[in-house]
């Protein structure tokens, strides 16, 4: 009892909560300088690492040469490269900035959700442990050195929908859109479902939860392509041939609908035993945010490659895993500076491997 009293007098000492929110302000900005050193790792990493790091370095060497590149990309990747190449910058300036452009957008919706649960003062546990598992993630780094267009995209993503979570718009939301479109087209069909954050938490948890019954029964596959045959709009065409000829499996992904799902429910139930009655109820809005995003994947998700429409959420994981580690009380005895410190040895990994580390220890291991 004593122990709370001496908590509670220091949490109401406004010297100590002034030390607090100096410290944390420091942390965040430190946390911005090092996701430049994660940006520049990316973008001059070695064409071996990713598997179409090849591909876009040829593509934009095409554009430096002067070349009319015969493979077109969308619109706003392709303005971005043009310019770049016009200027003569090099392969790694300009993959270091498409770095840079996904990381802004996290490290900016880490300010939203911030603001959707302090209301007031920046927490530095939120931006340690949603980038330290960000950078954690095999998810992650497949968007930054393979799928990098996606992964942009689905970033930007992340930002538009915390500004919609937190109700605080501005510039950036509406440049966040453009640049999900603009770099991904793929995009619109998650810009879409936004709408569903209206909706209560239990609502939406059904919906979803229905359309993956739906989707295991091959029940979402007959539709759309009812829905192709009947409005002369061939999506049912477009999904199927995408990537068809390329060997990658395709049909109903059992395996995903499965992990995605527990995946969510995993999550839910962390919050329910780590989270307070009122934490719990401001996670379930970000929690909202991650079951919306299955829903493309779960009408569309017949094709192959349909694990890049599961993207956004497998993404959207680090976010919500840092919510429950910066609310709960349980883990409010790691030392700030100790976290901080893992999350500079997660840069320090993530450097490597995309440098090749990865490469040079398969080898070695082989």
């Amino acid at each position: 009892m004593q122990d709370e009293k001496v908590g509670s007098a220091r949490a109401k000492d406004p010297l100590v909560s002034i030390y607090s929110r100096r410290d944390d302000a420091v942390y965040v900005l430190l946390i911005g300088g090092l996701l430049l050193v994660v940006a520049l790792a990316t973008g001059f990493r070695p064409v071996e690492v990713g598997a179409d790091t090849r591909l876009y370095s040829q593509l934009y060497q095409e554009l430096l040469d002067g070349e009319e590149s015969l493979y077109k990309l969308d619109v706003i990747y392709n303005a971005t490269a043009e310019f770049f190449s016009a200027v003569g910058l090099s392969h790694g300036l300009f993959f270091s900035f498409v770095s840079s452009l996904s990381l802004f957008f996290f490290y900016s919706s880490l300010f939203k959700f911030n603001a959707y649960f302090q209301q007031s003062d920046v927490d530095a546990g939120l931006f340690i442990y949603g980038l330290l598992f960000l950078l954690c993630s095999p998810v992650f780094f497949s968007a930054q050195v393979n799928v990098i267009r996606q992964g942009v995209s689905c970033l930007a993503l992340i930002y538009f929908y915390s500004c919609f979570l937190s109700g605080r718009y501005g510039f950036l939301f509406f440049f966040s859109a453009v640049i999900a479109l603009g770099f991904h087209s793929s995009s619109i069909l998650f810009v879409g479902v936004a709408v569903g954050l209206i909706f209560s938490y239990s609502c939406v948890l059904i919906f979803v939860l229905i359309l993956a019954f739906a989707y295991s029964l091959g029940v979402s596959e007959s539709l759309v392509r009812a829905f192709s045959t009947l409005s002369n709009f061939d999506i049912y065409s477009k999904v199927v041939e995408y990537g068809a000829m390329e060997g990658y499996r395709a049909g109903i992904r059992l395996d995903f609908a499965a992990f995605s799902c527990v995946l969510g429910l995993f999550l839910d139930l962390l919050s329910r035993l780590f989270l307070s009655v009122t934490q719990r109820t401001l996670f379930q809005g970000c929690l909202k945010i991650y079951w919306l995003f299955l829903i493309p994947f779960f009408i569309f998700g017949f094709g192959a490659f349909s694990d890049r429409l599961l993207l956004n959420a497998w993404l959207f994981f680090s976010v919500l895993i840092g919510v429950i580690f910066s609310q709960a009380h349980f883990f409010e005895c790691i030392p700030r500076v100790l976290s901080f410190f893992v999350f500079c040895l997660a840069v320090i990994v993530y450097a490597m491997l995309a440098q090749g580390g990865g490469l040079f220890l398969s080898d070695l291991l082989s």
